[in-house]
């Protein structure tokens, strides 16, 4: 991945306190003041698959094009789905329907084209949005992929990150601003002047291109965007005028304030690799709880994934009774000769072990598996549950009438309880 999604320790407790004081002075635009804290060292917690109430495919009709779809990004609006390619640059979008609308290359030097460097891919209202992160600037398409505009800040800074969460304001997320700046959150005006800055980043994550999972750790709910830094228990949002910590982690194991205090990368860049890795390791040796990563929200839920004592969790967190709901990667990577001693639990284990979050609406969340998903429950049929069962026939039905192969992805919807 080119852009990093720009962590975030565990912050001292002075600059904790300086980071609320800053959020009590802003204006609060809808945001709550007290953010949600979700408990990581609760032991009430239940399985997550307790929380759905089902998954199935989602029925695109598959091309040769579909090759793509292996490292895409996607999105939707209410009319289309899109996935673009990051390796690639190819954009692909289908209706509701799951036909295919159009393919094309995104990357060249033309009018709408964009560098070999996608930074984010997200939809509002009716249109997509690219970050063209080689060059610091946002592209615009309608549904059906016709360019309609760029726009870039007026000093043509570059961020790793950059939405836009109305009409007229745009947000910028990076960790190395080249002009002496080390605050990580930049809002800009519609002629792309800074308004606001937030969140001064400690010296151990500035110019750090840490990242941790397969998607950007920023995503927009409705006009609001939030976002997570590696090594920090927070969540942000940011919305036109303010800024505000809207969940907080409370970890089994947190890391000790002082223990990334020592790093700094912009000391020596030449050993940026082995600083960032040497911090990884330390923190995952100690055992704590870090790598949070896939951050998903729809209306009622949150999803995210994290690592404690060496273990990686998936999670969902109900956010109407606080309920959370948490599931253990399996210990040993699925073997046709388990199946006689795995029960529904485990089978339930190792799908979500399987599913590659890609996407989520304010109902649904959407991964990405392949065949082999399909042949460890056609594997385990005795011990499907009428969810799994009704997934294991799906897939049946959906490989068969695509001639899917191994290799080929599956785009799966996963329906939360309501």
């Amino acid at each position: 991945m080119k852009k990093s999604t720009r962590g975030c320790k565990v912050f001292s407790v002075a600059f904790i306190s300086l980071v609320l004081l800053l959020i009590s002075c802003r204006k609060n635009s809808g945001q709550p003041t007290e953010s949600i804290t979700i408990d990581l060292s609760a032991y009430s917690t239940q399985s997550l698959e307790s929380a759905i109430e089902s998954v199935s495919p989602v029925d695109f009709k598959i091309d040769d094009s579909w090759i793509y779809l292996n490292t895409s990004l996607m999105t939707k609006t209410e009319n289309s789905y899109a996935f673009l390619d990051k390796q690639n640059g190819v954009l692909q979008i289908y209706d509701v329907d799951g036909h295919k609308k159009m393919s094309r290359s995104l990357f060249g030097r033309g009018p709408g084209e964009i560098s070999n460097n996608i930074g984010v891919f997200f939809a509002l209202n009716k249109e997509f949005y690219v970050y063209d992160a080689g060059n610091g600037v946002l592209m615009r398409y309608d549904e059906n992929g016709k360019f309609i505009s760029k726009w870039n800040s007026e000093d043509n800074l570059i961020d790793d990150y950059l939405y836009c969460i109305d009409r007229n304001k745009y947000v910028g997320l990076s960790k190395n601003r080249y002009n002496d700046s080390d605050e990580y959150v930049y809002v800009y005006d519609k002629d792309g002047k800074t308004i606001y800055k937030y969140l001064q980043l400690p010296h151990y994550l500035f110019d750090n291109p840490t990242k941790f999972g397969n998607l950007p750790n920023s995503y927009l709910v409705h006009d609001t965007l939030r976002f997570i830094l590696p090594y920090d228990y927070n969540i942000y949002s940011v919305t036109e005028n303010s800024f505000s910590t809207t969940y907080r982690f409370i970890p089994e194991s947190p890391i000790p304030a002082k223990l990334l205090e020592g790093y700094d990368i912009t000391k020596n860049k030449y050993l940026q690799f082995d600083i960032m890795m040497e911090m990884e390791s330390l923190v995952l040796s100690g055992g704590y709880d870090f790598k949070f990563q896939n951050l998903l929200e729809t209306d009622r839920y949150l999803y995210f994934k994290y690592i404690s004592n060496s273990v990686f969790k998936t999670c969902i967190f109900d956010k109407t009774n606080a309920q959370l709901y948490r599931t253990d990667f399996p210990s040993k990577i699925y073997n046709k000769e388990f199946a006689p001693n795995l029960n529904t639990d485990d089978v339930w284990q190792y799908l979500l072990y399987d599913i590659s979050p890609i996407y989520c609406d304010g109902e649904f969340i959407y991964g990405r598996i392949y065949i082999r998903t399909y042949e460890m429950l056609k594997d385990c049929e005795d011990k499907l549950d009428k969810r799994l069962l009704s997934l294991k026939n799906n897939l049946e039905e959906y490989i068969k009438a695509n001639d899917i192969t191994v290799g080929d992805v599956i785009i799966l919807k996963i329906a939360l309880n309501r």
